[in-house]
């Protein structure tokens, strides 16, 4: 049970500071913590959304595109994924398919005040 506790802490440790590093505008900071971070635990979503939004802040959008979707087929119905993937297809220009993982946020959790 103690190395499932340190492995959480550690994970929260490690998103804290890539979470900061996007608030402070270094988003290449934040990319490299997660992918150190991913390398080891390629199934985190947390650490995926943390990397496409970091993507995203670098004009990266084909790979934030990609993270997204996989962070969402490892959790399909998860609002927030829908939400970020739907900004990234929005930043491609590609409205129709945006506005559809909008609703699709929505209808999820339709409490959620972004979407």
């Amino acid at each position: 049970m103690g190395i499932m506790r340190e492995q959480a802490d550690t994970r929260q440790i490690s998103l804290g500071k890539a979470v900061q590093a996007i608030r402070e505008n270094h988003p290449q900071v934040a990319e490299s913590i997660c992918r150190a971070w991913l390398a080891h635990n390629p199934g985190c979503l947390w650490h995926l959304r943390v990397l496409g939004h970091a993507l995203m802040n670098q004009g990266q959008l084909d790979e934030a595109e990609s993270s997204q979707r996989f962070a969402l087929q490892l959790d399909p119905d998860n609002s927030e994924m829908e939400e970020d993937l739907a900004s990234v297809l929005a930043m491609k220009g590609q409205p129709a398919e945006a506005v559809s993982h909008f609703q699709r946020a929505i209808r999820l959790e339709p409490v959620r005040p972004l979407p």
